[in-house]
Parts: structure tokens; sequence; C-alpha cells
């Protein structure tokens, strides 16, 4: 019973594109009808966090992403979102896109919500304090392994 609850959960969340899109802005924007608060919270950490924008304020939703007037150097492109299959009560996004300095480098990164609140989840919330150091060694190593 408790599993068909989380699955009928998991399936109320739709993810589509935030608008407008466009070739290089392909952006996810939550819909949870079940739950209009955790909608929004979730939403607006996503655009805030990663556009700059605070959803509902007008204009263009990307423009501070293409325009260099953000926190990045010269350009933020967004090129695809992934639902990722969690377990109950877990949103797992991916999301795809490239970003530029003094180069080109492409990135892909994870954002995890709590359904049942609409609060981003990091690392410190999963374990143990003395455990993330640890983790974060192990990654490390693996990416500089990786990049060797």
């Amino acid at each position: 019973m408790i599993s068909g609850l989380s699955f009928s959960q998991q399936q109320k969340v739709k993810i589509s594109n935030l608008h407008p899109k466009t070739e290089d802005t392909v952006f996810p924007v939550v819909s949870y009808p079940e739950n209009p608060r955790v909608e929004n919270k979730i939403n607006t950490f996503l655009q805030v966090d990663q556009l700059e924008y605070v959803p509902g304020s007008g204009g263009n939703p990307f423009k501070l992403a293409s325009t260099a007037t953000n926190s990045y150097s010269n350009y933020l492109y967004f090129y695809s979102w992934d639902k990722i299959e969690t377990p109950e009560n877990i949103l797992s996004i991916a999301i795809n896109g490239e970003a530029s300095g003094a180069y080109p480098e492409g990135f892909l990164i994870w954002k995890n919500f709590d359904l049942r609140t609409g609060n981003y989840i990091n690392a410190e919330d999963l374990f143990q304090p003395d455990s993330v150091k640890t983790i974060e060694e192990i990654i490390q190593k693996r990416v500089k392994k990786k990049n060797c």
C-alpha cells in the first residue's frame, strides 16, 4: 500500500520546459497540482539558483544567463534535463548545459528535492557529518583518476 502511494505521488509530478524554450534554453519547470506550495518552492529554487531569475517577476527568465550580466563570465546555456527515477518522496532532476569563462565547459548537475516539503536535498542532509568529508574525498579521487 505504501509503495503504491509513493508511486502515485511520483506520477503526479510532471516536468516540462520553461518558456520561452529555444535551442539554447531548455530548462525544467515542475508541475505538482497536488501540492502547489512544494511546486512553487522547487521552481523558485531552480530558477533563482541557476538563472538568477525570480519566477513571476516578468521578462525573459533566461536573460541574465544569456547576456553575461549574471555570475557567469560569458554565457550559460541549458540544453536538456531529465527526471531521474528515485525513491518515494524524492524528486531528482539532471540538467545538462554549457558555461563559458575563458573557454566553454559542459556541465551536468543534479538537483534533488523532498516532495513532502519542497526542500532542496544536499549531501549534508543524507550523510553523517563525518561521512560527508570522506565521500567528497572519494569523489575527488575518482575525478582526478578519470581526468588523468
